[in-house]
């Protein structure tokens, strides 16, 4: 785990924490409110890690900013559901329902959102005369062109559980989830099949100018491209001298 990915997976796990708090305690607004607005404040005003000088970033509100505001919601919302319901008065004593069974479950999905829009906080690109510069929440990579054995088109939504969701959110009164699973797109760009067997992805959703600055350089260094990837790119071209 780079420095980077560590304060980005710390920022949402303290928000996280602080969001299922004031959601539970919901029935005291004051004490509630004082969990949201500290929350807020971790997320807002918690110091990052400065990508390197060149480094390209992606755009934070499609890329970080939507996906946060719905992994919170979700999680916070399903941590929060059995506590409320297993709450026999209006005091802190914390009853669990047995709904935990089945909510907690869909909460600990819905961690998988967070952790993208860590990922998508920390990651960055360089593009550099002999290679790729990537980095991750997880490591920091330097790509030889010449290490690429091919460029595919590559593409991942959300799970099938998550949208089902969204009607329901929506009938039960939380419209910011029900909304943001609703505006939620496929995550798409190409993956780089490496000449160790390994790969790595280039996302496009919220960083289209690197994107496209990076198959520029992929294509000016001859890294061959997955027939499907060089058709898809050909159209775009064709559509875009249309």
């Amino acid at each position: 785990m780079t420095r980077a990915g560590s304060l980005e997976y710390f920022r949402r796990a303290g928000t996280l924490a602080l969001c299922v708090a004031g959601f539970v305690s919901l029935q005291r607004p004051a004490l509630a409110a004082m969990f949201f607005a500290a929350g807020l404040a971790l997320y807002l005003f918690l110091p990052g890690e400065r990508p390197p000088q060149g480094a390209l970033v992606h755009d934070r509100f499609p890329a970080v900013v939507i996906p946060d505001v719905l992994g919170f919601a979700l999680a916070s919302l399903f941590f929060a559901m059995p506590v409320w319901f297993g709450r026999g008065d209006s005091s802190l004593a914390v009853g669990i329902h047995p709904m935990a069974v089945l909510t907690w479950p869909l909460a600990c999905g819905s961690l998988v959102i967070l952790a993208v829009a860590a990922n998508h906080a920390s990651a960055w690109l360089r593009i550099e005369e002999e290679g790729l510069l990537l980095a991750s929440a997880r490591q920091i990579q330097h790509i030889p062109y010449g290490a690429i054995v091919r460029v595919e088109p590559y593409s991942a939504g959300l799970p099938a559980w998550v949208r089902a969701l969204a009607p329901w959110l929506a009938a039960t009164g939380h419209y910011t989830a029900a909304g943001a699973i609703t505006l939620a797109q496929n995550s798409t760009g190409v993956r780089l099949r490496l000449a160790n067997d390994c790969s790595t992805v280039i996302h496009r959703d919220g960083f289209e100018s690197p994107y496209r600055q990076a198959l520029a350089a992929l294509v000016a260094h001859g890294v061959p491209f997955d027939p499907v990837a060089t058709r898809a790119r050909s159209d775009k071209l064709e559509n875009q001298g249309a």
